[in-house]
């Protein structure tokens, strides 16, 4: 089996494992959240009273459910909350499993190797799940596109995700926003802001920009500030690892479609010290110390040997729903493939027929 091969097979089991994890989660919380308004309702939680007697009564409901309220009333719930955790554990138990096969899975990446495991508060389980919600890397043209795909995009002057109440479906659809992958995408950068040291290059990139913030703002709140540098964070973060990507694996892709790769502008000295010694004429407002590539160079280490896709082992439970899972995706590929033809066949017919439509 050739490696773009066995990349795609590891592609289809990383995103099949976190389906089946999410969905084990989503099923975890809506049993937490249904027996937690079934306690605090029996408390006399109602809409009908202040918010303060209500917060005091959903705390008291969390103390019940965390085994620090033992009072006498409290027994009546005993029956439910012990029924309700042996509903929840094989949900659990299948959560559990699916991190460590997307652990084990995503060690198999040359990616991996090559970019993720240096970052410190960047496990193979944050990189199992950007794989998981955004699929092959080398399929999107750009970084932007990734950041569109994981709600970090900026549509016009907006911010994906961010558009206001009542506005037209029409936007809506045009912004593609997924809360979902958005909130994965946000615990990646909380772990790595909490756990990459204040001399981590992110950690450092993080607070470089939120200085930034309140230097261009000085009135501006401080939550606001955090989640300003967290996003760019977190942009710089999918920014690198679609490069590191095309490096590890744009030779395999080229050799399936016969164009050449573009280079990564980070691993050739000539092409950064062309970009030094001839600058842009026009040049936009940056962040002194945090746009520097030599800044992005300690980011993105050379490429390590081993640790290459489908040397590891793919569980059978995934594997036969990934090869199906491939095999469907060469099948709508080649479908897109043989329709650019047929449109673009379209277009030079209507425009003939524009010309001879004013030629008359």
């Amino acid at each position: 089996m050739n490696p773009s091969s066995d990349l795609e097979i590891t592609i289809a089991a990383i995103r099949i494992a976190h389906r089946q994890r999410c969905f084990a989660m989503t099923q975890r919380i809506r049993s937490e959240l249904a027996l937690l308004a079934f306690i605090r309702t029996h408390l006399g939680w109602s809409r009908d009273k202040d918010d303060a007697e209500n917060k005091k009564i959903s705390d008291r409901a969390k103390a019940i459910l965390a085994g620090k309220d033992k009072g006498e009333d409290t027994l009546q719930f005993s029956g439910v909350i012990q029924a309700s955790e042996m509903a929840k554990a094989p949900f659990e138990k299948i959560e559990d499993d699916c991190v460590k096969d997307i652990q084990a899975l995503a060690v198999q990446l040359p990616t991996w190797a090559s970019f993720g495991e240096p970052i410190v508060g960047f496990g193979a389980a944050s990189l199992g799940s950007i794989i998981g919600e955004a699929g092959d890397l080398s399929v999107y043209a750009n970084p932007a596109k990734l950041w569109k795909r994981m709600g970090l995009a900026v549509m016009g002057d907006v911010r994906q995700g961010g558009l206001p109440k009542g506005a037209p479906a029409e936007l809506w659809i045009e912004h593609g926003y997924s809360r979902q992958r958005r909130s994965r995408m946000w615990l990646i950068g909380d772990a790595i802001i909490k756990r990459n040291g204040n001399e981590g290059p992110y950690r450092s990139l993080y607070l470089a920009r939120k200085q930034y913030e309140i230097d261009r703002n000085p009135e501006i709140k401080p939550i606001v500030a955090h989640r300003r540098a967290q996003r760019y964070l977190e942009k710089r973060l999918l920014r690198n690892l679609w490069r590191a990507w095309r490096d590890c694996h744009g030779a395999a892709n080229d050799e399936k479609t016969g164009e050449v790769s573009r280079p990564h502008p980070l691993h050739i000295e000539e092409t950064v010290q062309a970009r030094t010694s001839n600058p842009p004429q026009h040049k936009k407002r940056r962040l002194p110390g945090v746009r520097d590539r030599s800044h992005d160079r300690t980011l993105l280490e050379k490429p390590r040997s081993g640790n290459r896709a489908g040397q590891g082992k793919i569980p059978e439970r995934y594997r036969a729903v990934a090869d199906s899972t491939q095999s469907i995706t060469r099948k709508k590929r080649s479908q897109s493939e043989s329709i650019i033809p047929k449109m673009e066949e379209r277009k030079s017919r209507q425009s003939s027929r524009r010309n001879k439509n004013l030629e008359n």
